[in-house]
């Protein structure tokens, strides 16, 4: 086999190897991204959760509504625990709520 077929075969193979890797990676960020998108949406859930559940807390006091409120959203938050150390945390809330008697006093709050 003459220099110039051996260089052109290993271009080739070359070409070949770097088109490959192109793909493999092209495949992998698109995964990452997928799963990027997921994280998000999952930690913007928990972030709504708390939001609402911070505004029952604020009318606790004034309506009954508010701890229905209050425990519809840590519910929804008990089925969104996606972070580390994100059950423990959202376990003590939970504890903490179930400690909050029907009639609450500004320092039980």
């Amino acid at each position: 086999m003459k220099i110039q077929k051996r260089l052109t075969l290993g271009i080739g193979v070359l070409f070949a190897m770097i088109l490959l890797l192109g793909m493999l990676s092209t495949s992998y960020v698109r995964q990452l991204s997928q799963a990027t998108k997921t994280i998000l949406a999952d930690n913007y859930a928990s972030l709504e959760y708390a939001a609402d559940m911070l505004r029952s807390l604020n009318g606790i006091g004034e309506d009954s509504v508010s701890r229905h409120n209050l425990r519809q959203s840590l519910a929804l938050q008990q089925r969104n625990i996606t972070e580390i150390n994100e059950k423990e945390i959202t376990s003590s809330l939970e504890r903490h709520v179930a400690a909050l008697s029907d009639s609450v006093t500004e320092q039980e709050l």
